[in-house]
């Protein structure tokens, strides 16, 4: 049974799912990264401000590439990074 999951319209909505799929693949890393729920909420909404510049699209593709390719919890700067190395970038305007 293959299941992908869709790309949601709502940044909320994507940060959330990205968040919750880092948390899946890196558990460990991810509890000592975020260790309580103010730290996480700080990170979702800084997440949340940097990648209002690009698709919803881009930013899942990039993170679910990252998420296939490294062991390591991946950092916010290397999630946008990929999407200007590798992954059509189209910035809202």
């Amino acid at each position: 049974m293959s299941t992908q999951i869709k790309v949601p319209e709502n940044q909320i909505d994507l940060v959330n799912i990205l968040f919750t799929q880092l948390e899946i693949t890196y558990h460990n890393q991810f509890h000592k990264a975020f260790p309580d729920p103010d730290s996480l909420k700080l990170a979702k909404q800084l997440w949340l401000q940097k990648i209002s510049a690009y698709k919803n699209e881009i930013i899942f593709k990039s993170v679910d590439h990252i998420m296939s390719t490294s062991e390591y919890l991946p950092s916010l700067s290397s999630a946008v990074s990929y999407t200007h190395l590798t992954l059509p970038t189209t910035p809202y305007v």
